[in-house]
């Protein structure tokens, strides 16, 4: 049975959540993305 899935042991868990913490582990993001996530505020006004 394997209690810490996908870890070995607790202290492995704890290792890994402390480099998500401290910023050793980051997710790239590229400009494009970062655009992506702002709303679309634009409406035309030959469209109402």
């Amino acid at each position: 049975m394997q209690q810490f899935h996908p870890f070995c042991s607790s202290r492995c868990a704890d290792i890994d959540l402390n480099r998500w913490l401290s910023g050793r582990y980051v997710i790239p993001a590229t400009e494009d993305e970062e655009e992506d996530e702002e709303p679309a505020t634009e409406i035309n006004e030959g469209d109402a």
